[in-house]
């Protein structure tokens, strides 16, 4: 016992520099528990046999909810759709609808741009002719409303020696959107 006494008390009777310092180290002692006291469980209820309360229905719609519900949603409009080509043809001759295609390079002469487009309702493109990026003709076209095959409508612009170069016409909705668009050239 004399042995472990002198062990532990060595490091302090030493050198300093051998000296290692202690942590003290605070022990709480372990919590005490009380006991709490024991309570019965509680004495269960009788059973009540009347059925739970519903939840409350809403009232039927009434005429003016019914016209406030129509006017919110008349005043949401669908977009219309945009017409679609269903044909676009460059034609050197048109005649009874029967187009007969241009020669390429286009040479002078009359030109026709012919195309049929389906739209759901009446509405209105535009052939637009241009020459080495340059408009020179626009023609604005009536399409009636029609659900099949599409509205034949077709323009037409004279080639003159003078309109050598690099042409396209485009077709564009009443919006301006780019529906279609023949690229030829006039020699």
């Amino acid at each position: 016992m004399l042995m472990v006494i002198l062990a532990a008390g060595l490091p302090r009777l030493g050198a300093p520099e051998l000296a290692v310092p202690s942590r003290e180290v605070a022990i709480d002692p372990p919590p005490t528990m009380t006991p709490l006291p024991i309570t019965p469980p509680p004495e269960p209820s009788p059973v009540d046999a009347s059925p739970a309360p519903e939840e409350p229905t809403p009232p039927p719609p009434t005429k003016s909810s019914r016209a406030a519900d129509k006017a919110t949603t008349s005043n949401i409009t669908p977009a219309p759709a945009r017409p679609v080509v269903t044909r676009a043809s460059l034609c050197g001759e048109l005649d009874d609808w029967s187009c007969d295609p241009a020669d390429r390079p286009v040479p002078p002469g009359p030109l026709f741009f012919y195309t049929q487009i389906k739209s759901p309702t009446a509405t209105t493109i535009q052939h637009r002719w241009y020459q080495d990026n340059h408009l020179r003709q626009a023609v604005d076209l009536r399409v009636e409303a029609n659900r099949t095959a599409g509205y034949r409508t077709y323009s037409r612009n004279l080639m003159k020696s003078e309109s050598a170069g690099d042409w396209r016409v485009e077709v564009r909705s009443h919006d301006g959107a780019l529906l279609h668009e023949e690229r030829f050239a006039v020699r």
